[in-house]
């Protein structure tokens, strides 16, 4: 398995365009924050490798259904699982076709 070389921050800071005190003092510590949010437990930089191989490995042990994709060809069924409901736009398209002239 081919590794790339661990960044710094002085280095990524440097390729983004951002200065290594707002990252370390700014972003960084927002990530931590949003990653120990979702993931239930504390994220450090120490740990953060770990916790990624857990939850891979919880991903790739759950069954995920098997849904069987419909051709792209034409407007998909109203009882597609893939169609999506606009209320807003489909009444208001409704309204139009009322219309006198407006569906002929």
């Amino acid at each position: 398995m081919l590794r790339r070389p661990k960044k710094t921050y002085d280095r990524i800071a440097s390729e983004c365009g951002y200065s290594a005190n707002y990252l370390k003092k700014k972003v960084i510590p927002q990530l931590w924050h949003l990653l120990s949010q979702t993931f239930g437990k504390k994220v450090t930089k120490a740990n953060c490798g770990l916790i990624f191989k857990e939850r891979r490995g919880a991903i790739s042990n759950t069954r995920v259904p098997q849904v069987k994709l419909e051709s792209p060809e034409g407007p998909v069924s109203l009882g597609s699982p893939f169609y999506i409901e606009r209320p807003v736009l489909e009444q208001s398209l409704y309204e139009e076709i009322q219309e006198p002239g407006g569906c002929n």
